[in-house]
């Protein structure tokens, strides 16, 4: 409610994109309190919308009812592995376990990350601690991780490949875990295998602001 409220209060500055086509900056965030509860704060055509977050997911756009929209499109989602059948009038199994995911979409996009989001957080297990919440945590983000160069766009191709140019490659910068229980905040870096972990208490006689380097050159 509090962030609610200061947002209605509030001025933010939602400068064009000139390299694309001053576009109006499509900012999303996302805000989550200790009891669980979740908004969506978003910037669309200059304008800011709050919606409430049942998910307690976000990625970008598009906007955040059509992610929630387009969750109708996967209601055969299920963990439950379907390893047997029959087709044709054949009998066939496949050998391994983990065929339950084989429908989620398995591309980078937004749309497909926050679909991917929704069952592992509808499925991971329920922690009964930060520390457990945590460790889950980290396992669902590196599901997320994103490499360099796995996908490669071409400035002014709108993703369709023109070779004629240098591509570009989105890539995870860094991933950030957040106990809220304990204020604490853990950051990976690119070039970091493990987290580095910095805590509200730590900064409490700050008189000045603080930076910290993370190791995202490369």
């Amino acid at each position: 409610g509090e962030v609610k409220q200061a947002i209605k209060e509030g001025k933010f500055w939602s400068p064009e994109l000139h390299r694309f086509g001053d576009l109006k900056s499509p900012f999303h965030y996302a805000f989550y309190d200790k009891k669980g509860g979740s908004i969506v704060v978003e910037v669309e055509n200059g304008k800011f919308h709050v919606y409430d977050n049942p998910t307690r997911v976000m990625t970008n756009g598009p906007a955040f009812p059509w992610h929630l929209t387009n969750l109708n499109n996967y209601t055969q989602l299920t963990n439950v592995d379907r390893s047997s059948g029959t087709l044709g009038g054949i009998k066939v199994m496949q050998p391994d376990s983990g065929i339950a995911i084989a429908d989620l979409p398995s591309s980078d996009t937004s749309v497909s990350r926050f679909i991917r989001g929704v069952y592992y957080t509808t499925y991971a297990p329920q922690a009964t601690s930060a520390h457990d919440a945590m460790n889950t945590l980290a396992h669902i983000m590196s599901r997320f991780d994103r490499p360099k160069n796995i996908t490669v766009d071409y400035m002014g191709s709108e993703g369709e490949g023109n070779a004629t140019r240098k591509p570009v490659s989105e890539y995870t910068v860094w991933t950030t875990l957040s106990d809220l229980t304990h204020g604490e905040m853990m950051v990976r870096g690119y070039n970091d295998i493990n987290y580095k972990t910095w805590s509200l208490s730590q900064f409490k006689n700050a008189t000045a602001p603080v930076f910290e380097k993370i190791n995202v050159k490369g």
